[in-house]
């Protein structure tokens, strides 16, 4: 990026042209006899933000190692602005990396921590000072330019490990669950941090995440992966209010899944699909057309479900379904209370009731839980 002689820090920072685009083709990674990667494709358009969000195993790490180049793939190829990495290590890839452990040298201050990727760059010592300066400013770090990592905390920290990522000014940031050790308070913090230099910088970003709330107030664009292969991919969202299946639906937004089958026909232009939700029809918003022979179910967000009528009426669009329940269990959330409600058929389904709106109701009452139908979707299980 910088030649050994440059002192100059216009010359030494600036990055060439718009962010590289990242294009993933039939990416294969096995061990053994387990695809962690099972023929990944995916692309992220210059400076895109997208997290590859998963449960545990679902390969979304291993998809970044692919990208970084800490695994070579089996199969398939990585290009990086339109140049083909895959068998490149990651020194030569032109990408930043911010780990779930911060690794920052402990016996370097603050701003030593991140000079080093310059140094090795030989950019010259006015030029590393600069962009030094520039980015203790970025991330809100400047009164602890001479502190030891030992005298941070873990947010502090992990600011440090983003500004020393940064530094050599990659075209493309990869992050693997750089929150995940941090608590709640913290973590918020970070992600207003986190997508302030996402603006700042332009940069291309890959956010590896299990954290459903990072994922949705960080991203443009949310790939899921599932088994080692991509389930949905769309905006945040487009993921949480029509969720094509039972898994992302239960990932993106908690919802509830109750079993349904198809009524009749296909899914109308409109975007809706006839079907039976215990005895009773209505109709429900669909993600295209589910085949014919799949096993339907409907999706309900825990804040769909109400102990009063939708004031709307009936079943059809904007109307509600009623069903028997008890009330299971009853926990209070600050401005919400979480309701585990039993179905007559011994079905559980969670509710969240902002404070007021029946949320006074108690364990072992019988009520009639409503659910909001135009907020609902129908999934493939």
């Amino acid at each position: 990026m910088t030649s050994p002689d440059i002192t100059d820090s216009a010359q030494a920072g600036a990055a060439v042209g718009e962010p590289p685009r990242l294009r993933l083709t039939d990416v294969t990674k096995r061990y053994g006899d387990v695809a962690a990667a099972d023929g990944l494709s995916l692309e992220l358009a210059p400076g895109e933000f997208v997290s590859l969000l998963g449960e545990s195993g679902s390969g979304k790490s291993t998809a970044l190692k692919l990208v970084a180049g800490f695994e070579t793939p089996d199969e398939g190829t990585v290009h990086i602005g339109g140049r083909d990495v895959t068998g490149l290590p990651p020194a030569r890839r032109d990408l930043g990396m911010v780990f779930q452990q911060y690794a920052l040298f402990p016996y370097q201050t603050v701003a030593r921590n991140i000079e080093y990727g310059l140094r090795r760059r030989k950019w010259g010592r006015e030029p590393r000072r600069r962009r030094v300066a520039e980015l203790l400013e970025l991330v809100r770090m400047v009164p602890y330019a001479q502190r030891y990592p030992a005298q941070l905390s873990g947010g502090q920290q992990q600011r440090v490990a983003l500004a020393r990522a940064l530094a050599a000014e990659p075209g493309l940031l990869l992050l693997d669950e750089p929150l995940s050790a941090l608590d709640r308070a913290l973590r918020l913090d970070l992600q207003d941090e986190i997508r302030a230099v996402h603006r700042a910088t332009g940069a291309g970003m890959v956010y590896v995440t299990h954290d459903r709330d990072e994922a949705l107030s960080l991203s443009d664009r949310i790939v899921v992966l599932r088994h080692g292969r991509i389930d949905a991919a769309g905006t945040p969202a487009a993921l949480f209010r029509r969720p094509r299946t039972a898994y992302v639906a239960r990932l993106i937004s908690d919802a509830n899944i109750l079993p349904c089958e198809r009524h009749s026909g296909t899914a109308s232009a409109s975007g809706r699909i006839r079907v039976r939700l215990r005895d009773r029809v209505a109709e429900i918003a669909v993600e295209g057309e589910p085949p014919q022979d799949a096993d339907l179910a409907v999706a309900v967000p825990r804040t769909a479900i109400s102990l009063a009528p939708s004031p709307d009426g009936g079943p059809g669009e904007g109307g509600s379904v009623e069903l028997p329940a008890r009330i299971e269990d009853r926990v209070y959330l600050g401005d919400t209370v979480r309701l585990l409600l039993r179905l007559d058929d011994t079905t559980t389904i969670t509710a969240h009731l902002p404070e007021g709106a029946g949320s006074e109701a108690r364990a072992g009452e019988r009520i009639a839980a409503h659910i909001a139908l135009g907020a609902c979707s129908a999934v493939t299980r």
